[in-house]
């Protein structure tokens, strides 16, 4: 954090920080670091006792010896310095040793700094050292949804209860948390139980054992998470990705909506997360379900970031239509399989002129006539057809019962 230098008072064969005569945001540690030592181990150890000050103030520290060498002797402060303004930092002689060889008593060391605390409405996030989360620590109009990556392969503990709670003395919790299944081998999710959107400063709790390491089952602890909630700022609500529709989106000159094809620009492969609620829906402009889509991958031709929907019963009366998928139908991974994501939601709108070029027809026999479903596939058996849009001799015919 800090620059490495030497004061009037410190022997020039040892070097402090924080660095005399600089400007810092806090004094936390205090370090000294042995840089003399020819022979052996540098040996810088502090005294059971050491006399520390800040401005002739005795302060309360703890200590330890670090490096290969034992060069560097840390004193931490039991109370951080924060507060703005000028402090004389104070080492009594006698309070440490160094180089192996000699043992060498430090002599009274004194050197000063200045304090420019982080001014109060300054964003500080938590530090987690095993775990990062997006959205990213920082301020937003929304929370709601979350995932966190780890270093290593993970699975998550749907017993385990997230929560949000406020982030000052009351500690009051203002939304619960589930876990959900991450989309790549290191990502797991957490849903909060609404979306919040009260203005103010919160902390996400990911108690311990949320996740745990799928090799070793180990626990992953506790982490917390600071995030500010203000009007005007970035929303973290899903977005749709990058898609390509086959039929264009906004299409204004369809005959019917039978099927289309969606292509995930910006990844290599797209899986489909069957489920009673991940399909397709088409609603007309009152609103109303008009249709369902069910959805395939691999087809011939396809690519693997591609994606086929077959509309059950086809759209052919005229008007505007939407369609929509909800959030997370799809995983979506790139060239490694920790990269994976969740689709956003997908909506897409198509303009029916109406049912031109598809012939309607009763239910009537045809065995003796080459048949296919939509989706391409042969229908053997011929006779009485059920409801629905077939190719029949090479054109596309509704069948009605």
């Amino acid at each position: 954090m800090f620059a490495l230098g030497a004061s009037a008072s410190v022997p020039s064969v040892l070097t402090v920080t924080p660095t005399p005569n600089t400007i810092v945001t806090e004094i936390r540690e205090i370090t000294i670091t042995y840089t003399g030592c020819v022979y052996g181990d540098d040996d810088v150890f502090s005294d059971s006792e050491p006399d520390v000050y800040i401005n002739n103030v005795p302060v309360s520290v703890t200590y330890r010896t670090t490096g290969a060498r034992y060069s560097t002797l840390t004193y931490t402060l039991g109370t951080p310095i924060t507060a703005s303004g000028e402090y004389t930092i104070k080492i009594g002689a006698g309070s440490f040793t160094y180089d192996e060889t000699y043992e060498v008593s430090n002599p009274e060391m004194e050197w000063t700094v200045t304090v420019e605390g982080e001014t109060p409405d300054a964003f500080q996030p938590i530090e987690n050292s095993f775990v990062s989360i997006s959205p990213v620590q920082g301020k937003y109009s929304d929370l709601q949804y979350f995932t966190v990556s780890f270093s290593e392969n993970v699975a998550n503990n749907g017993s385990i209860v997230c929560k949000l709670i406020k982030d000052d003395d009351t500690a009051a919790e203002v939304a619960t948390g589930r876990t959900v299944e991450g989309a790549g081998l290191i990502n797991g999710c957490i849903d909060l139980s609404t979306c919040v959107t009260e203005p103010g400063t919160y902390i996400l709790v990911m108690p311990e054992g949320a996740f745990y390491d799928i090799y070793t089952d180990e626990d992953f602890p506790e982490a917390r998470f600071r995030f500010v909630i203000e009007d005007g700022a970035p929303s973290t609500a899903p977005v749709q990705d990058n898609i390509t529709f086959t039929p264009a989106a906004d299409e204004t000159n369809l005959e019917t909506l039978e099927d289309m094809y969606l292509t995930f620009n910006d990844y290599v492969t797209a899986y489909y997360k069957r489920g009673a609620d991940n399909h397709f829906t088409v609603t007309n402009e009152a609103g109303q379900e008009v249709s369902v889509g069910t959805v395939s991958l691999g087809g011939e031709g396809m690519a693997d970031n591609e994606a086929h929907v077959v509309f059950t019963p086809a759209v052919t009366d005229a008007g505007t239509y939407t369609v929509s998928a909800p959030f997370r139908m799809f995983t979506l991974m790139g060239e490694q399989l920790y990269s994976g994501t969740y689709s956003g939601p997908i909506s897409v709108t198509y303009t029916i002129s109406g049912g031109v070029g598809v012939d309607t027809v009763e239910s009537e026999s045809n065995t003796s006539r080459e048949v296919y479903r939509i989706d391409g596939t042969r229908v053997v058996n011929t006779e009485n057809l059920p409801a629905g849009i077939y190719i029949i001799d090479g054109k596309k015919k509704v069948v009605m019962k």
